[in-house]
């Protein structure tokens, strides 16, 4: 039995974003230049998903010009147990930085997503079971 979790990420992050913050975002997803995902991306894997089905991305923009600008994310990534604790750790810089953060993830044989608040995977799922 494989321990992959499917994990959605949507966040909204400030114009205001310093320059070193983006690098590290660009860096964290794997956008920064590097060609790939690298060992340092949490969420950086783009293509077809293994287990989950579907499609991975990682898609990072400017939102738009004017008041109230700045940069949306979204991703969908599959997720192996023993790296749900680098994600949270990201996703806990993450949000001391969005002005809106939503994730959910679900174990890759279950239909329901679960919240993840503050960066905590509280799935219900023991994938040692």
């Amino acid at each position: 039995m494989a321990d992959v979790y499917e994990v959605l990420v949507s966040a909204n992050l400030p114009s205001s974003l310093s320059g070193e913050d983006l690098a590290e975002l660009r860096r964290r997803l794997g956008l920064d230049g590097g060609g790939g995902g690298g060992d340092e991306a949490v969420l950086g894997a783009d293509g077809a998903a293994h287990r989950i089905g579907g499609a991975l991305y990682r898609v990072l923009v400017e939102d738009g010009e004017g008041p109230g600008s700045g940069w949306a994310l979204a991703a969908r990534q599959e997720v192996h147990a023993e790296d749900l604790d680098e994600v949270g750790e990201f996703l806990r810089w993450l949000e001391g930085r969005a002005g809106r953060l939503l994730c959910h993830a679900r174990f890759y044989e279950e239909e329901d997503f679960t919240r993840v608040e503050d960066g905590d995977f509280h799935l219900g799922i023991d994938p040692e079971d």
